[in-house]
């Protein structure tokens, strides 16, 4: 059972989009969990683990034989070639402040690649959708990236917070934060940033990456995303890949921004 059934899928979407936004907008903050991964904090809402069981729930029902790796129910093997790659809201921290790039992102692997990735951001109305071969789209618009090929200061680079203990970048681009993976990916997919870099764990990328692709930029991934193997995931100790996502082959190599930092 390999066919998906786009319009049923972006209808989920739309109905835990809707479940969230009423979280948002009315966060009982005594809930909220911190969550300690190996030093670094992070957040979690009941938001979080009721809309990632929603998906669950989906995808038993109507692909019972579909793998299924989330960032909160871990990782259930049925089908080792088919799997929905969940994080049912990127971007928990903006959720809690009251920020609204947070949003729920759904990868499908089939036959060892990337098949479909959705993308919704409920407050900002926004859905993004890619299907491997067939483009990447926002709001049933199809999406291009960036087609200036060099970097300056009038071009926008995105990145992630922790990703500065390890790398710097150079000021030959505006930098920016959004706080949430799947907006810095979406955001070159839409032609917003020229570029961005992060470490993140595979359902945090899982449906960005191909957005990227799909719109015609490039993705470097270190390792290749293409090696991780779904079925023995541990979602307790997530593997971190390291993701340059950029918005045309004729922008330079990432090395010519990015500086390691020494150990």
């Amino acid at each position: 059972m390999d066919q998906i059934d786009i319009g049923k899928i972006e209808q989920l979407l739309m109905k835990i989009g809707d479940y969230q936004k009423k979280g948002f907008a009315n966060l009982d903050h005594s809930k909220i969990k911190i969550k300690d991964e190996k030093g670094r904090q992070s957040f979690l809402t009941e938001f979080d683990t009721i809309s990632e069981k929603m998906i669950n729930e989906f995808v038993s029902k109507h692909y019972p034989d579909h793998s299924l790796l989330g960032e909160e129910s871990g990782n259930t093997v049925r089908n080792p070639e088919i799997y929905w790659i969940v994080d049912p809201i990127d971007g928990t921290t903006n959720f809690t402040i009251g920020y609204p790039f947070w949003g729920i992102s759904i990868g499908i692997w089939m036959n060892k690649d990337l098949r479909y990735g959705f993308i919704y951001f409920p407050v900002l109305n926004q859905l993004f959708f890619a299907n491997r071969g067939k483009g990447a789209f926002l709001n049933g618009k199809k999406l291009h990236t960036s087609q200036v090929a060099q970097y300056s200061r009038t071009q926008i680079v995105a990145t992630m917070s922790e990703t500065h203990h390890y790398r710097k970048l150079l000021p030959v681009t505006k930098h920016r934060i959004p706080g949430s993976v799947i907006a810095n990916l979406a955001g070159v997919a839409s032609g917003k940033f020229l570029a961005c870099f992060m470490k993140a764990k595979i359902w945090d990328i899982a449906s960005g990456v191909l957005m990227v692709e799909e719109a015609g930029g490039i993705i470097h991934s270190i390792p290749d995303y293409h090696t991780v193997d779904l079925p023995s995931y541990d979602h307790t100790n997530p593997l971190k890949i390291e993701v340059h996502a950029k918005a045309n082959e004729q922008l330079p190599d990432f090395e010519t921004i990015l500086v390691k930092i020494p150990e």
